[in-house]
């Protein structure tokens, strides 16, 4: 075995671990300008190491991580955003307090906006709704009767 190996598998444990799941999960794309992969790499980088300081305190898997964390930076630029991903992603935040449903605010094109159930949705209906609850974060749509109750007691609706 030459030395050169056996440095390299002393010293590069948890780097090259990291390397490895980044490149699993890697969105650079080959006809993309340098300075856009880097910027993505380094992006890619903070995700890698926010997900491994979040894995030591809350159990959740990489792929959900990763869509918690991009919803937060796609929904606000302010704090709650953050704290709602991290709610979303351990589920604390639905199941506790009083909670209230709320018509969905009307839009310049539609006076009475309508959405999907995201609790029919999950359970394979396609249902849509006008109300949403006021306290959660992320202002989830559901459906007044059985949705709404299901989406604020059960773990898993």
């Amino acid at each position: 075995r030459l030395a050169a190996n056996h440095d390299y598998n002393q010293f590069m444990g948890a780097v090259d671990k990291n390397d490895s799941m980044v490149a699993t999960h890697s969105s650079v794309r080959r006809n993309v300008k340098w300075y856009k992969k880097l910027a993505f790499h380094y992006i890619e980088e903070a995700l890698q190491n926010a997900y491994i300081v979040t894995k030591m305190h809350l159990r959740v898997n990489h792929y959900s991580f990763q869509k918690a964390a991009a919803r937060a930076l796609l929904i606000a630029a302010d704090g709650e955003a953050a704290i709602a991903a991290a709610a979303e992603v351990n589920g604390a935040d639905r199941l506790i307090g009083r909670h209230f449903a709320s018509s969905i605010p009307p839009t310049p094109t539609k006076q009475r906006p309508t959405r999907r159930c995201i609790v029919c949705q999950k359970n394979g209906t396609r249902r849509e709704t006008r109300y949403q609850c006021k306290l959660c974060m992320l202002k989830p749509s559901l459906c007044v009767e059985p949705c709404f109750e299901k989406y604020h007691t059960k773990r898993v609706y």
